[in-house]
């Protein structure tokens, strides 16, 4: 488990979200202030911090998995879509495609 936060619906990793904790009280409530998560857990695509962009290498649902194995194949295959960043050689490394 990778702790980071959710605030105003967006996930920080741990640094960027004890940045936005400063200043602020906790209510308890996302809104307000940022509140600790699990920033692995699975989601339907690759999870990013909202502060500084950092992959925060998040489990994939099924559909999460089918959604990047076939970016990875496109990819692969020197179809449509680029690789910005080194985004999807990322992908393909930690998720094992």
């Amino acid at each position: 488990m990778k702790m980071g936060y959710m605030y105003q619906a967006e996930l920080y990793c741990g640094s960027c979200g004890l940045k936005r904790c400063e200043g602020k009280v906790n209510t308890g409530d996302s809104d307000d202030y940022p509140q600790a998560v699990d920033v692995t857990s699975e989601a339907d695509s690759p999870q990013y911090c909202n502060g500084c962009g950092i992959f925060l290498k998040n489990g994939l649902t099924d559909d999460g998995l089918a959604y990047v194995q076939d970016i990875a194949n496109n990819y692969i295959a020197g179809g449509e879509g680029k690789d910005i960043n080194g985004t999807v050689e990322q992908w393909i490394a930690f998720y094992n495609l």
